[in-house]
């Protein structure tokens, strides 16, 4: 329980400062290059809920997803997708998993913004990057079953103009 309310607390305050960030930029234009170049390695929007063994994720996740949508729709720049799985199953089908995940997502992404030609990369990580390392429960599993969308880096801007193999 205290997990699932530090983990709200956490989305919470990571919506408010997107909200104030978005505000800001939108008020004070040059605000925005300077916002973006300084948070471009720092933001993260973490979404939770991942069925463990499909890439779908569950209806209450629904309400997050638009507000991200939202959020994507107004920032003018290229966004990548993570899948996550836990760490049970092979590595084999956990990557599997995590690349369809990460496909479907960016799929669903794509399908609602107002200008479907924005790019969206998608990335399935399997279970090598774990939110928590050694998870004991059943709730600690499912924390590491999750979608990160952030910015794109340079480099990935750059490898997606060069062979377009990580765009949806």
């Amino acid at each position: 329980m205290k997990t699932n309310v530090v983990e709200n607390i956490r989305i919470l305050m990571r919506r408010i400062f997107s909200l104030l960030i978005l505000f800001c930029s939108m008020t004070f234009p040059s605000f925005a290059q300077n916002v973006r170049d300084t948070l471009l390695n720092d933001f993260e929007w973490d979404i939770y809920d991942m069925y463990y063994s499909e890439a779908f994720w569950k209806p209450e996740t629904e309400s997050q997803f638009r507000e991200l949508v939202d959020f994507i729709d107004k920032v003018d720049t290229f966004f990548v997708v993570e899948a996550h799985t836990d760490i049970r199953g092979s590595e084999q089908y956990c990557l599997k998993l995590s690349n369809s995940g990460a496909y479907y997502f960016g799929w669903q992404i794509k399908k609602r913004l107002k200008d479907p030609d924005k790019v969206i990369l998608t990335i399935g990580f399997g279970k090598g990057k774990p939110y928590i390392e050694h998870p004991q429960s059943e709730v600690e599993h499912a924390l590491n079953r999750r979608w990160l969308v952030r910015f794109a880096t340079e480099e990935e801007v750059r490898a997606h103009k060069k062979d377009k193999m990580l765009c949806q």
